[in-house]
């Protein structure tokens, strides 16, 4: 579901089946962009209801019916962002390419936004029914190189993991490359292909199995064979579950630039 303002920042929310420590090749994103110039006020408000079997949260129910949001700065163009939960300053500045962790807001939740620091234009208001008790992850991604933003949210799921195994998903979030290929360099065969740009239904987010180990993973255009950016002996644990995807712009200068990243989801 798509929604689009005058401003032409977009939310979308896909229901599709978790997401952790925010990392791009082999090393800890930790560190923040330098600050880029924001076009407009640039703000996300979510109005959030929540429901079970079909009735309303009494509001004498606990926090444990709140809900858990992982938020994912990947755009350019939303250097910063601070994070609000019923009007509440839940996580501030949030820079790019960093990540939060999972959040938990007091339950009930009734809203919850993305403001570029100094900006309060409401953008978007969006009414949605999702369930207490679950898990979401939050990506904040660049539409195009006209300073268009976007916030795709994915609810997560926990499924058990093979003995043995990892499980791994793949997202395209790189305007500049409108279809890519994940491929195993280690044992000669694409993990995921013809992933286009955005794609978030089901098909892309559900997580697939393969075996624990050492990997070299590429980024390639889809149908080529020239990588456009690579991970070098990356571990992958038994038991654990990861959900790469790609950020930036190829041939973008210093942080931009075109690369593939990580989260190691539990």
């Amino acid at each position: 579901m798509t929604y689009q303002t005058d401003r032409s920042l977009t939310l979308r929310f896909f229901f599709a089946p978790p997401t952790g420590a925010y990392q791009s090749g082999t090393y800890m994103r930790t560190f923040r962009a330098a600050s880029l110039p924001v076009p407009g006020a640039v703000l996300i408000s979510v109005l959030l209801l929540f429901w079970s079997t079909g009735c309303r949260k009494s509001a004498t129910e606990t926090s444990d019916d709140s809900s858990s949001f992982l938020f994912i700065n990947a755009s350019l163009h939303w250097p910063e962002v601070n994070i609000y939960a019923n009007g509440s300053l839940l996580y501030p500045n949030l820079g790019f390419p960093d990540s939060t962790g999972y959040l938990s807001p007091a339950f009930p939740l009734n809203s919850l936004s993305l403001v570029s620091p100094g900006d309060s234009d409401t953008l978007v208001n969006l009414q949605e029914v999702v369930e207490p008790r679950k898990t979401y992850s939050v990506f904040v991604i660049d539409t195009g190189a006209t300073g268009n933003a976007q916030a795709t949210v994915i609810p997560d799921s926990f499924p058990p993991v093979p003995s043995g195994y990892v499980l791994i998903r793949f997202l395209n979030f790189s305007y500049s490359e409108p279809n890519l290929d994940l491929y195993s360099v280690s044992n000669s065969q694409y993990l995921f292909t013809d992933r286009y740009f955005n794609e978030s239904d089901p098909f892309a987010t559900t997580f697939t199995p393969v075996p624990a180990g050492t990997y070299t993973l590429e980024l390639r255009a889809t149908g080529a064979i020239i990588a456009l950016a690579k991970i070098n002996g990356i571990a992958l644990q038994e038991g654990k579950m990861y959900t790469f995807f790609s950020e930036g712009i190829l041939g973008g200068p210093g942080n931009s630039v075109f690369k593939l990243a990580w989260l190691q989801d539990n």
